[in-house]
């Protein structure tokens, strides 16, 4: 025990003391465990965000009580420049009404609380427009306890006339959680995410840990030159593998605690969360921390594999055997067998062991990925004779060795993979929702409902206020009496009942009802509203119209429904106070939606208004989608990083090649196109497996989710072409290490 000990003492002294080259090995593994070491303990305190997230939402979702409940609610979403502004107007109808998450008292009629983020957004000039919309004055913030992120927008304002709005009553605050984020698509989504965001991470942090293998290798064989035995040599090399992965365990977690309390700062694809639940699992951490250092150990030892490290040298297998392809093709087909049981039997997904067959598969067929390029790679290269002087030095050296670039190339592979099936999901999934709208769409037409105007004709005073907006082109308005009636009565003037039934000699006191079949004639004595009049006799029979356009506000006007007048309607002495509208925009006037808005909060700040159609959808899988993009960005400019050290370290590996190259005349440009194609090739390989393999991967989960098949064949070339752009990138950073290399100093040997 006291001589593994001293051997693995040796060897942390000979990475730490072994010269600058030693040195300058162990920083690059130190860099590139730090980074990945990093991510993985982010990736570990996913879970506890979902968590605490959900915790947020179900705390703050509403406990329906009956008529005498203390508080009334109505529920206030807005979209404002493509930010969504989640709010809800209160009113306590007692004294003791139950509190929102992060409220002290439930503020007063003009009053609000609102989050941080809506308070800065409207003290700013880019909030004035929104300010003039909520018409309350800010009293207070809501607190962390009530806010799903840092930068989510909330408010909750007092209100003193609720029950015309038919709001809900409110018993209490905190029901369990809703299923928004449940069934099969969404549950195979979040594994697909972690597995395809998390996995490359994991190749990464085993590539890194292969830094300066070779290196390590010749000095091993000058030690076994003064007498160590094969075991004592293999300690050696444990322990110079440990000396830069404990290092960059160590710095990355304090590169965790240091990006911590910065990360609720960002705003990655619109994804926020509170610093404070950006916190692993123990279990998970602790993994995290004692694996990476064991993995190290082992790929050093396999690394050793193919060399016999003897005391006159290091020499390898003068055959560098064939990989075996069966082995390879087994992964990826295992996984598949795994995934096609649940095909028709998505239900299986809500279990623990449908998730973790789902999980296993998805697991292999990407691995599969991982254990074909070096294979193909090497298949290749194999084949590959003629070509330019630059091609033919690339695949020279692909055949001497590509296992560390095509290690760092297998990461991006998976990455790739892995979004492009989660690509297919999306894809396919927001072609079926039938609320698509183009993105770059403008939105045409405006439907405000329940409009609460105290006015003898409510409809004309919609209509003339919102005809003298900038940039509303058209107006229809309809008033009605009540949200929930028994007798339904629209009044409306002459030029809109007729464009909502087939209506005509319209004139003075004229009234309508909808349908023959209907049960209302005239004379008929009715109730509204604990209003007693009697169905004018004069009131004819009419068909509604099927309304489409700026008429689709309405639907379809109720069978039995009451068509008046403004003047029918005061002579009946009804009153018709809540207004419905359909507002034609231009769309060539800047802000006429902004400004539209601003028309109905002046006439009733508690008006529905519905959000801009281009921000409709499904909110869960956006979300998703936007985790997708900002999880894909971070794992791809990580592994950029990597590639960049692994392709500095073969360079400072080849830097007497490169001197010899340079001093029998080869240009500096042919040495520079041949380091391109020497990344270039093993990257368009590997994107080649990885857009089949994430196309077939795509195409079997839409078949287990009952997705119609459907290919973003877009977003699949910017993907490639986003992993390619990372590679061209790190190739041109890395010229000038190059062109360092090809100095004749570099000729120097000790």
């Amino acid at each position: 025990m006291r001589r593994a000990w001293t051997e693995l003492r040796l060897g942390v002294r000979l990475a730490f003391r072994g010269g600058a080259d030693a040195r300058w090995r162990v920083a690059l593994t130190a860099v590139g465990v730090t980074l990945g070491v990093a991510l993985l303990l982010v990736g570990a305190s996913v879970p506890n965000i979902v968590s605490a997230h959900n915790a947020r939402v179900a705390a703050a979702n509403v406990d329906a009580g009956d008529a005498h409940a203390p508080l009334l609610g109505l529920w206030d979403l807005t979209s404002y420049r493509g930010k969504t502004v989640t709010g809800m107007a209160l009113q306590a109808v007692d004294r003791d009404p139950p509190l929102p998450p992060g409220l002290n008292r439930i503020p007063g009629p003009g009053q609000m609380f609102v989050s941080l983020a809506l308070r800065d957004l409207l003290r700013s000039p880019a909030g004035a427009e929104l300010d003039r919309w909520l018409h309350a004055r800010i009293v207070g913030t809501i607190g962390q306890s009530g806010l799903t992120g840092p930068d989510d927008l909330r408010l909750y304002r007092g209100a003193s006339d609720l029950r015309a709005h038919s709001p809900m009553a409110i018993k209490s605050f905190g029901s369990p959680e809703s299923d928004e984020f449940s069934g099969p698509l969404v549950t195979m989504l979040v594994i697909l995410m972690s597995v395809g965001l998390l996995l490359p991470i994991a190749v990464f942090v085993a590539t890194a840990s292969r830094f300066g293998s070779d290196q390590r290798n010749v000095r091993l064989a000058a030690i076994r030159l003064i007498g160590a035995d094969r075991i004592g040599t293999a300690r050696i090399a444990a322990g110079e593998a440990l000396s830069g992965t404990v290092l960059g365990v160590a710095c990355g977690c304090l590169l965790f605690l240091a990006l911590r309390p910065l990360i609720s700062q960002l705003d990655i694809a619109g994804i926020s969360v509170f610093s404070s639940d950006v916190r692993p699992a123990a279990w998970l951490a602790v993994l995290i921390v004692l694996l990476v250092p064991a993995a190290s150990v082992a790929l050093a030892l396999l690394a050793t594999r193919h060399a016999a490290i003897e005391p006159l040298g290091v020499s390898r297998r003068g055959a560098e055997p064939r990989r075996r392809l069966a082995w390879r093709l087994v992964t990826p087909i295992l996984g598949f067998l795994l995934l096609l049981p649940l095909i028709g039997a998505s239900h299986r997904l809500g279990s623990t062991i449908g998730q973790v067959q789902a999980s296993a598969g998805v697991v292999l067929v990407l691995v599969g990925v991982s254990a074909l390029l070096p294979w193909f790679v090497e298949a290749a290269v194999r084949r590959t004779e003629a070509g330019p002087l630059p091609w033919l030095l690339a695949v020279r050296r692909l055949r001497a060795d590509h296992g560390t670039s095509g290690r760092v190339v297998s990461a991006i592979a998976l990455t790739v993979a892995g979004a492009i099936a989660l690509q297919t999901v999306f894809n396919a999934a927001d072609a079926q929702s039938s609320t698509r709208v183009p993105v770059n769409s403008t939105p045409t037409a405006l439907y405000p409902s329940g409009m609460l105007v105290r006015a003898s004709d409510p409809a004309s005073v919609v209509t003339r206020q919102l005809r003298s907006t900038r940039g509303v082109e058209d107006v229809v308005a309809i008033a009605t009496n009540d949200l929930n009636p028994q007798v339904p009565v629209s009044v409306a003037s002459c030029r809109n009942l007729e464009l909502i039934a087939n209506i005509s000699g319209c004139a003075g006191r004229s009234a309508y009802i909808v349908s023959a079949e209907s049960g209302l004639r005239g004379g008929q004595a009715v109730r509204v509203g604990g209003h007693r009049f009697r169905v004018p006799e004069s009131a004819h029979r009419v068909a509604s119209r099927q309304l489409t356009g700026k008429l689709a506000f309405a639907g379809s006007i109720p069978t039995g429904a009451l068509l008046l007048t403004p003047s029918a309607a005061a002579h009946l002495g009804i009153t018709a106070d809540l207004v419905d509208a359909g507002v034609t925009l231009n769309p060539r006037v800047p802000g006429a939606r902004d400004n539209a808005i601003t028309t109905i909060a002046r006439l009733d700040p508690l008006a529905d208004i519905p959000n801009d159609p281009t921000t409709i959808g499904n909110h869960v899988l956006q979300q998703l989608q936007n985790v997708l993009f900002a999880g894909a960005t971070a794992v791809l400019l990580v592994i950029g990083g990597s590639l960049l050290v692994a392709v500095a370290e073969q360079l400072r590996e080849r830097r007497r090649v490169l001197a010899v190259l340079a001093a029998f005349g080869t240009r500096p440009s042919t040495i520079a196109w041949s380091v391109l194609w020497q990344n270039a090739l093993p990257v368009a390989l590997g994107l080649t497996l990885a857009v089949v393999m994430g196309v077939g991967l795509g195409d079997v989960l839409m078949h287990i989710i009952g997705l119609q098949a459907s290919f973003d064949w877009g977003a699949i070339a910017l993907l490639t072409a986003a992993a390619a752009l990372v590679v061209a990138t790190v190739t041109g950073v890395t010229l000038p290490i190059v062109w360092r290399q090809m100095r004749p100093e570099a000729l120097r040997v000790e």
